[in-house]
């Protein structure tokens, strides 16, 4: 069989991220009070420090520097107000934050006051007093108990200082007067405190959240699940959405999430079981037929159950013509089977809502149909690509597809020189689809290119260790990944990738020793679906079928692409399970025709020559 590079070469981790305990800058921009019009307010701008104050440019301060208590002669007892700012300043300059400060807190009934309390903060941070810090926001917010960014700042020092349940307070005010201004309190929160503490703590603030909200719409365990099941902790994602439906049993949100839990627990049937009931009782739910029905489809689709969610599609359009998302996923599931009338019918319906979605789609039509040309002229007149560089890439790839190897060359190196900040995500991207479609030669030689050119990044060498292998040079490609073991022994990539080959290729006498790498790299990243094929088929390959569909049924069910599904049938068939396979075989065959991978089944594990 051949060996699929991008398998191999990124393994794919679900659902784990790291957290970064730091504080959120957008927020701190306003902590630190940098407002360039702070000093308006004062009949005379002093010299302020750039670092104090960057809005104020370094150019301004040219004249010597005077000392805090030099300025009262120049200003009349009536200037109070703004002495005592030109005071604050002049002292901040000089690195008295205490005068500063007390300068500050002096002014009375002045107005003004939110941009004065935020330089007090401003000036608590810099002179790095925390009590100052939290006390001066504590102030703010008993000042202003409606300003969102006062209870914000107050919750994110609560949180730097670790007093989690004092910040839950604050952050439950913040939703509640969101929630009364008719906002997404909980969404606000989010993102304002997202990136300063860790997930588990994060889990455990909005669940709190939850219980203290007077809705008790249970949208804190929403959200507590969906944090930690973007951590890769199933069982509290689990335990998290179940007590946000026992507050809110027919969230349209809340039962997507659900199934998706579901599903990546393998409980496949389940999963579909919950989405057909809501799908032929909607009105049980806050969300509408189609929307029910999409649902459905939807993971129907990810079971490969492509004319069962066609039916449904179908049903619900005899009464919902007219509707963006049902025509969306209609196009897409005709130009997957391969319907070119019914994909066209349903681009023509898009483009009642959207005309960008319809030039996107009928591009894409164009080129399954190999009209390259008219694809090229499509993407170009998109105006919504995320950026002008993406658009064009999408543009290059159709050279790429009609086999225009030497126009597809310029244009990638057109585009280097047009973005020269880009120059090696353009160089990876150009040895993907060389890759892609089958330019092996040139993908390896571009490789080593990169390799000289960014010596620094290892994972190069991957890259061309298995280009290398699709050229049919196992032992260059066996010395290679070594060589970055060497340096590495823990890259999960590598072990993976050195693992699997030396299985696909039947090294038996490397066997034991492939079995440790794959193992291995099974112990540091188990949630990789691509390591989870590798595992069953480590197993096929020694003949342990039982244990080998096990790991394979895991990988099928979360990892639609064709090398997975076929190492998951020819298991089924190891297991006696032939019918099952044939039926799944049946779909393959339409998705996937001329693919390496349904070539390799049919002629391997069926015997059709």
């Amino acid at each position: 069989m051949k060996i699929n590079l991008v398998k191999i070469n990124q393994v794919k981790i679900n659902h784990i991220k790291k957290n970064k305990i730091t504080i959120k800058l957008s927020t701190l921009l306003f902590i630190l009070c940098l407002q360039p019009n702070i000093l308006s307010i004062a009949a005379a701008k002093p010299n302020v420090n750039p670092a104090i104050n960057p809005a104020i440019q370094s150019t301004q301060i040219s004249a010597p520097k005077p000392k805090p208590h030099d300025l009262k002669h120049v200003l009349n007892d009536d200037s109070d107000r703004t002495y005592k700012i030109l005071l604050a300043e002049t002292a901040a300059l000089h690195g008295d934050f205490k005068t500063a400060i007390e300068s500050y807190q002096s002014i009375k009934n002045y107005g003004d006051e939110t941009p004065l309390l935020a330089r007090i903060l401003g000036l608590a941070f810099y002179n790095k007093n925390e009590q100052d810090f939290e006390k001066e926001a504590l102030q703010w917010v008993k000042t202003e108990p409606n300003n969102s960014a006062a209870l914000e700042v107050l919750a994110l020092i609560q949180i730097k200082n670790n007093k989690i349940d004092a910040a839950i307070d604050t952050l439950n005010q913040l939703i509640v007067m969101l929630q009364n201004e008719n906002k997404n309190g909980y969404s606000f929160v989010y993102s304002g405190i997202k990136d300063v503490i860790d997930s588990d703590k994060l889990v455990y603030v909005f669940d709190k959240l939850g219980d203290m909200n007077t809705k008790k719409d249970g949208m804190g365990q929403f959200f507590a699940a969906y944090i930690a099941n973007e951590d890769g902790n199933t069982i509290n994602a689990n335990k998290m959405i179940n007590k946000a439906l026992e507050f809110n049993p027919i969230s349209f949100d809340f039962i997507q999430l659900k199934a998706e839990l579901m599903w990546q627990d393998n409980k496949i049937k389940e999963a579909l079981a919950l989405l057909y009931h809501y799908s032929k009782s909607p009105l049980q739910t806050d969300f509408n037929e189609v929307d029910a029905a999409l649902l459905y489809a939807k993971f129907l689709v990810k079971n490969l159950e492509y004319l069962k969610a066609e039916h449904i599609l179908n049903t619900v359009a005899n009464t919902n013509s007219t509707n963006l998302d049902l025509s969306l996923m209609q196009f897409m599931l005709y130009l997957e089977l391969g319907n070119i009338n019914k994909a066209q019918i349903a681009i023509n319906k898009i483009a009642i809502f959207d005309i960008n979605k319809s030039i996107v789609n009928q591009a894409n039509l164009y080129k399954k149909q190999g009209k390259y040309q008219e694809a090229r002229q499509n993407y170009l007149k998109l105006d919504d690509a995320p950026t002008l560089l993406a658009r064009e890439l999408i543009v290059v790839e159709t050279f790429l597809a009609e086999k225009n190897l030497l126009a597809f060359t310029e244009q990638m190196g057109f585009l280097r020189a047009k973005y020269p900040k880009s120059q090696k995500d353009l160089y990876l991207q150009e040895v993907f689809q060389l890759e892609k479609y089958n330019y092996y030669q040139e993908a390896y030689l571009l490789s080593s290119l990169m390799i000289q050119y960014f010596p620094e990044d290892g994972s190069l060498i991957n890259s061309k260790a298995l280009l290398a292998l699709k050229l049919g040079r196992y032992d260059e490609f066996e010395s290679l990944m070594r060589l970055r073991l060497k340096d590495n022994p823990n890259d999960v990539n590598t072990l993976n990738g050195l693992g699997y080959v030396i299985f696909e290729q039947e090294k038996t006498q490397l066997y034991p020793e492939a079995k440790i790498m794959i193992e291995q790299a099974y112990k540091l990243m188990p949630n990789s679906m691509a390591i989870m094929d590798s595992m069953g088929w480590m197993y096929y390959q020694i003949g342990d079928y039982p244990q080998a569909l096990d790991y394979l049924e895991v990988a099928y069910n979360q990892m639609k692409e064709p090398e997975v599904i076929v190492h998951y049938l020819a298991a089924l068939i190891k297991n006696n399970r032939k019918k099952e396979a044939d039926e799944i075989f049946k779909i393959v065959k339409i998705l996937y025709p001329d693919n390496e991978y349904t070539l390799w089944y049919m002629q391997n594990i069926l015997k059709i020559k």
